[in-house]
C-alpha cells in the first residue's frame, strides 16, 4: 500500500532495542573497524558484511575524477573534525579548509558545515568512507555503508540497511573539484552556457564551440545543492529529480539493475555526444571510462532494517486484517509488482532530452515503478515514490520544505499517516509545491490516491491499526 522507493530520516535517531555483535576487525583499509551488526548468524553473512563496509567496487576512479574533497571540504578537514567527537555521531560538522563560491553561494574557510556522515564511537573515519595507499598517494572510494547503513549514537550501533537520511550528499559532490562531470545528474544542458568563442575544439572535421567551465560548473552546483538530505539523483537523464536514498533490501529485491551515481555509463556517444567532446566539456583527462561494477551479490542479500519496538498483538492484527480488507495486498503481496505510474496516480519523470542523449527514452524510473517491500518503513520516511510525504512528529510541519531542510525528521508515523488521509496529505503538497527549489526537484507528494480516512469510511481507530501494522510489519 505504501509506495516508497526507498528510505530516509528515522525519526529522532532512536534504537536502543537492537541486539549488537561485534564483527571481527577488518585489515587492508585506512583504518580497521569493529562495528556493531544485528544479525552475524553465519560465515557468509559476515563476509558480505564485510564487503559491505569495505569494498568500493572500484569507484575510487570515479571520486578522483570528480575531485572529491579536493575542494573546500578535505580529508584533512574530515579526519580533524573526526579527532574532535571521541563519543561518535550521527552527523559529522566539518570546518572548511578555503574559501569558495559554489553554485552561487559563498563558502567562507573555518564555516562549519552539516555532513549527515556517520561516525561510530572511537572511529577516525565515518562510516561508508573507505582511504586507501597507492603510488599516488590517498585514494579515495565509497562503500555501500556510506548511504546504506545508519549509526545511533545512543546505542553504539550501526544498523545495515537503515539509509543515511541526513546525508549531505548533493553538498558533498558540490564541493568536490570536478563537480561538472555531475551534469547527466541535473537538468544543466552544456549547450545552455556556451558563451562566444570562449571554449571550442575540433571534432572529426567539425568546430564545436564548449560551454563556459565556471557557468555550467555552476549551474551543476545549483541543483546538487538542491538535493535534500538523504536524497540522490542516481539516473543519468539530464533531469533534476533526486529521490530517497533506497535501502538495501529494496534494491536487493529489484528486477531493475537500478543506476548508481558513483560512475559512468561506457557509451560510444555518451548523450548523443562524442567521446572527446564529452571528456572536454568535463573536463576529462581521455582516459578509459570507469565502469563502477557492484562489489555484492546484491540478488541474494537481505539487509533490511529490523524492527525496533514490540508490536501490539491485538491493534497489529487488526490493522494487518484492514490491510487485506481494503486491497492493499493486490500490490503489496509476497511478490513485488512492477505497476506503471498513471495506475496509482503518479506522474512520470521529465523526459530526457533527446538532442543530448542520443534517444528519446524513460529511465527505468520513468513510467513504471516498483511495488516496494513494507519490511522497514519506521526507518524510510517520508514516503511516496518521491519522498515528498514528510510531516514532524508534533504534527505542526509538513513538506519537504518545512521538515528535511531546516533539519526536522519526517516522523515515520504521522507520515504515514499523511500518505493515506487526504487532509493531510493536501497540507504536504502545499508546502512542496509553494518552494521553487523543492518543486524543481521534482518532489510533491502527489499520487498512490488510496485512502484510509474518515471520507473513505474509516475511522481514527482503524487509521492508528493500519499505521501501527506498517511500521512492524516485517512482510
Amino acid at each position: 500500500m505504501i509506495n516508497n522507493e526507498g528510505g530516509q530520516v528515522f525519526a529522532n535517531r532512536v534504537l536502543r532495542s537492537v541486539t549488537a555483535l561485534i564483527l571481527a576487525s577488518v585489515t587492508g583499509c585506512y583504518v580497521d573497524r569493529a562495528p556493531q551488526f544485528p544479525r552475524p548468524d553465519s560465515r557468509l553473512e559476515a563476509r558480505d558484511r564485510e564487503l559491505f563496509h569495505e569494498s568500493t567496487g572500484g569507484n575510487e576512479a570515479f571520486f578522483s575524477r570528480i575531485g572529491f574533497l579536493k575542494g573546500p571540504l578535505t580529508l584533512e578537514g574530515i579526519l580533524s573534525a573526526a579527532r574532535a567527537v571521541p563519543q561518535g555521531t550521527s552527523n559529522l560538522r566539518v570546518p572548511l579548509d578555503s574559501d569558495a563560491v559554489i553554485g552561487g553561494r559563498a563558502f567562507t574557510k573555518g564555516e562549519v558545515i552539516d555532513t549527515g556522515l556517520d561516525l561510530p564511537k572511537g572511529e577516525k573515519l565515518p562510516l561508508g568512507l573507505v582511504v586507501q595507499d597507492s603510488q599516488k598517494g590517498k585514494v579515495i572510494g565509497a562503500s555501500c555503508a556510506l548511504c546504506h547503513s545508519s549509526y545511533d549514537p545512543e546505542s553504539n550501533t550501526i544498523v545495515d540497511g537503515a539509509p543515511n537520511g541526513d546525508l549531505q550528499l548533493g553538498l558533498l559532490l558540490a564541493l568536490a573539484s570536478n563537480s561538472t562531470m555531475l551534469f547527466p545528474h541535473t537538468d544543466a544542458h552544456p549547450w545552455r552556457y556556451v558563451r562566444g568563442k570562449e571554449r571550442g575544439m575540433n571534432d572529426g572535421g567539425r568546430f564545436v564551440y564548449l560551454p563556459s567551465k565556471e557557468l555550467f560548473e555552476e549551474a551543476v552546483d545549483k541543483v546538487l545543492l538542491r538535493w535534500p538530505p538523504g536524497f540522490v539523483d542516481a539516473e543519468r537523464d539530464l533531469s533534476a529529480a533526486p529521490r530517497q536514498i533506497p535501502s538495501v533490501f529494496s534494491a536487493a529485491v529489484s528486477r531493475w539493475s537500478p543506476s548508481h551515481p558513483f560512475g559512468e555509463v561506457d557509451e560510444r556517444r555518451p548523450y548523443g555526444l562524442s567521446r572527446a567532446v564529452y571528456e572536454a566539456i568535463v573536463e576529462g583527462d581521455h582516459s578509459p571510462v570507469a565502469v563502477i561494477q557492484s562489489a555484492l551479490p546484491v540478488e541474494r542479500l537481505d539487509f533490511s532494517p529490523p524492527s525496533s519496538g514490540t508490536p501490539d498483538s491485538s491493534l497489529y492484527k487488526r490493522g494487518r486484517e484492514l490491510f487485506s480488507q481494503v486491497g492493499c495486498t493486490s500490490c503489496h503481496g509476497e511478490a513485488p509488482r512492477i505497476v506503471s505510474r498513471s495506475e496509482v496516480g503518479i506522474s512520470p519523470l521529465r523526459r530526457a532530452d533527446p538532442r543530448l542523449n542520443g534517444r528519446a527514452r524513460f529511465t527505468p524510473e520513468g513510467d513504471t515503478l516498483r511495488v516496494p517491500p513494507l519490511k522497514g518503513l519506521q526507518w524510510s520516511a517520508p514516503y511516496l515514490s518521491d519522498g515528498g510525504v514528510a510531516v514532524s512528529a508534533d504534527k505542526v510541519r509538513h513538506g519537504i520544505p518545512d521538515t528535511l531542510l531546516v533539519h526536522v525528521p519526517a516522523d515515520p508515523k504521522e507520515s504515514l499517516r499523511a500518505l493515506l488521509d487526504r487532509g493531510e496529505r493536501d497540507k504536504v503538497i502545499t508546502v512542496n509545491r509553494s518552494d521553487v527549489a523543492t518543486s524543481s526537484m521534482q518532489i510533491t507528494g502527489d499520487g498512490h490516491l488510496y485512502w484510509i480516512d474518515a471520507q473513505a469510511g474509516f475511522s481514527i481507530e482503524d487509521q492508528e491499526a493500519i499505521i501501527h501494522f506498517l511500521l512492524h510489519s516485517q512482510e
